[in-house]
């Protein structure tokens, strides 16, 4: 039973404390949060942050209370931006003024879970508070303020900033790039994408098939078609499999 897992809680064992986290994303114990909230305090930090991510899927607001009172006193970037992101995933705007205060630490990190939080606590009026992140020194948190810029505007110099971006020599920049113009959806977002394919690591191009089989572009086939191309053999049949699991193919 649901309950009986949640009992679980408080066992001597890391690991079972760690997989109660874990089973709150799956079962229906809206009425009996307690224990999760307790395990975001949790000594061992695997269990914690596996507890902080239970509250980013599922969204529940029991926990933030507690998110408030421990974020001041957290001096792990790992943490913070784990807090910051299960803010954004609650949705209450009375922690946007401490996210504000986030864009402005030394972590790229926790700056990066901030700079992705405020657009979706605050729509498009968080925008002129994202404005000194556009030229930040860390190429991922850049490229989440510039994709944040261009769909909330369509300006042409967002798009350039990120199609830059995705060529940067490092691979986390590259990664968070492709991501901001998978994420616009439109046409030549995604064929900015596609030119630089065959030039990725043989995981992030992994990482962007996968991506792609849940696009709804009505280029999508011309897409595969053009990276299948200019591809090695490696990454073909992760592409054959990418268009089957897209539907575009029997």
């Amino acid at each position: 039973k649901p309950e009986e897992i949640a009992s679980f809680a408080s066992h001597k064992d890391a690991y079972a404390r760690r997989a109660v986290a874990v089973a709150y994303r799956y079962l229906e114990l809206d009425a009996k949060m307690q224990p999760l909230v307790e395990l975001i305090g949790d000594a061992d930090e695997k269990v914690a942050l596996e507890a902080l991510e239970t509250v980013k899927v599922i969204g529940n607001e029991h926990a933030l209370g507690l998110l408030k009172r421990i974020f001041p006193e957290t001096q792990d970037p790992i943490f913070r931006s784990a807090i910051i992101d299960a803010f954004a995933s609650i949705g209450r705007n009375e922690v946007i003024p401490v996210i504000l205060g986030s864009t402005k630490e030394v972590s790229w990190k926790v700056r990066l879970a901030a700079a992705r939080a405020l657009p979706k606590l605050a729509g498009n009026d968080s925008l002129k508070h994202l404005e000194h992140l556009l030229s930040d020194p860390d190429g991922a948190v850049k490229a989440s303020v510039n994709g944040s810029f261009y769909r909330a505007t369509g300006k042409k110099e967002y798009l350039d900033a990120l199609s830059e971006l995705n060529t940067d020599l490092s691979k986390r920049t590259r990664k968070a790039a492709a991501d901001e113009l998978l994420d616009t959806e439109s046409d030549v977002a995604l064929k900015t994408v596609i030119a630089s394919f065959s030039e990725q690591e043989i995981e992030l191009q992994k990482h962007i098939l996968r991506r792609l089989e849940f696009s709804k572009s009505k280029i999508l086939y011309q897409c595969f078609l053009s990276i299948f191309k200019t591809s090695g053999e490696k990454i073909r049949p992760f592409i054959v499999e990418a268009v089957r699991r897209a539907g575009l193919v029997n």
